[in-house]
């Protein structure tokens, strides 16, 4: 069997010891976090995009907007909304950053 290279985990510990990559990739790990959640929360209350939508006076096509990797129209006013809407607490929070070695 052809050996495929180095393991991906490792391939990202060299890539994220670029600054320009590492801030990219935490950037997108940022709004794919939100974007999981906000699918998690909705699909544990068993409603639809549409229902979220309906609740949130928009239309189903935004909520999947949202809900997709790589959305970057997220605002505070939004964000409060859906967490009023979800019932669940919006946290936001700055700290510093994590040195890459």
């Amino acid at each position: 069997m052809k050996k495929l290279g180095a393991p991906f985990g490792e391939k990202k510990r060299a890539k994220l010891k670029d600054p320009c990559f590492a801030k990219a990739y935490h950037e997108e790990l940022q709004k794919l976090r939100v974007a999981h959640q906000i699918v998690e929360i909705r699909e544990e209350m068993g409603i639809t995009q549409s229902e979220l939508a309906r609740r949130l006076g928009t239309t189903q096509s935004g909520v999947a907007r949202m809900e997709a990797q790589g959305y970057m129209g997220y605002s505070i006013r939004t964000l409060l909304k859906v967490a009023d809407v979800l019932d669940v607490e919006l946290v936001i929070r700055l700290r510093p950053k994590k040195k890459v070695a």
